[in-house]
């Protein structure tokens, strides 16, 4: 997984296999440039573990001994798990800070 840089939407021009717009530029943004990472999730719980999409793209980028970016997750509330804990193992990244409707 790389991050590049863009300067608008209009940046974004071709689909992934998920159907997530990727930037069409060549300016590779090094790891140890980023400050901050908005994750994805399906859901989160609140003790900041976060279950993704199974593929462990984002685990296993944020485990680069490089990067020391703040890890922040957004989502609805619908997707936090309240009673609940995300089951995890050894490879599973938990990030900073959770922030969902609620809270604001």
């Amino acid at each position: 997984m790389n991050f590049y840089q863009i300067s608008s939407v209009d940046d974004l021009k071709h689909k992934n296999n998920f159907g997530i717009l990727e930037p069409n530029s060549n300016t590779l943004i090094n790891p140890k440039d980023i400050d901050l990472m908005i994750v994805p999730g399906i859901c989160f719980d609140l003790y900041n573990n976060r279950l993704g999409f199974g593929l462990g793209y984002y685990d296993k980028y944020l485990s680069n001994k490089q990067i020391h970016a703040y890890v922040l997750g957004i989502c609805f509330e619908d997707q936090v798990l309240m009673d609940e804990r995300i089951e995890t193992n050894k490879y599973d990244v938990k990030v900073n800070k959770l922030i969902y409707e609620r809270m604001i």
